[in-house]
């Protein structure tokens, strides 16, 4: 019996990528809307699922009767950006779960307003009371195009806020000089979001090197061809060590430290 559903919602940028004009663009949701519908993804016995850029069927789909997962969704039952990103936060919970009995803290590079940390945490409390956790993020006023709506200076007080229960250390600004400065000795479980291969190439190699042994960091833009440099820049920095990234069909990528 499945617990929770993903939301259906269409999130990629106007899928301005595929199509050459809006026309295209509405035929395409025309058409996912009525396979959405064939699939009976609204169905709690449904096979399938399709949310944020995915359409799967003939899946047993278990993070939907995760309980401790619900659970840890609910205070976010209305927020439908959240649900349609639910398989990748699920593997976010996951992910942690593993690393949390290996030594080290949790480190979260690029978690804006942190409902995503928040439902991770949430689901691993028990797991991660004696580990410190670790927010980075502008908070304030990134530049160009890396602003978001909630970014500015009230964005830091709200993720304190958030988060309290879990006694987060944050830093805020350019991770080109939060990183290293405030990372932990050793990390446990890293979460990188940043949406620019730059700034990842900075940050990689630090957390690399803090790692313990087991512990496991998932890349948020991996295997999403608009950040394909991304993906590209840690294949490069991993070339001559035992790691591989592996890619996830959520557009995540995920590593285990040998």
């Amino acid at each position: 019996m499945k617990l929770i559903n993903p939301a259906c919602l269409l999130i990629n940028k106007d899928y301005k990528d595929l199509f050459a004009d809006k026309e295209a663009v509405e035929e395409f949701r025309e058409l996912l809307t009525s396979m959405a519908g064939h699939l009976k993804i609204s169905d709690p016995a449904t096979t399938a699922t399709m949310h944020d850029d995915l359409a799967v069927w003939f899946r047993n789909l278990f993070f939907m009767e995760d309980k401790a997962f619900a659970e840890a969704m609910k205070p976010y039952e209305y927020d439908y950006i959240l649900h349609a990103r639910m398989w990748r936060i699920h593997n976010l919970c996951w992910a942690l779960s593993q690393a949390a009995h290996v030594a080290g803290d949790v480190v979260d590079i690029g978690c804006y307003e942190a409902r995503s940390t928040h439902v991770f945490c949430t689901y691993n409390k028990d797991l991660i009371k004696y580990k410190s956790l670790h927010l980075f993020d502008y908070f304030d006023a990134p530049p160009g195009d890396h602003k978001k709506a909630l970014h500015g200076p009230k964005l830091a007080d709200m993720v304190a806020k958030r988060m309290a229960d879990f006694e987060p250390l944050m830093a805020a600004g350019s991770v080109m000089e939060t990183i290293p400065k405030h990372l932990p000795d050793e990390i446990c479980f890293a979460h990188i979001d940043l949406n620019s291969a730059e700034a990842e190439a900075h940050v990689m190699p630090e957390i690399y090197e803090r790692m313990t042994k087991g512990g496991i960091v998932v890349f948020d833009d991996y295997g999403f061809a608009r950040y394909r440099d991304s993906a590209l820049v840690h294949q490069k920095f991993l070339e001559n060590k035992p790691e591989r990234i592996l890619e996830l069909p959520t557009g995540q990528g995920m590593m285990v430290k040998l």
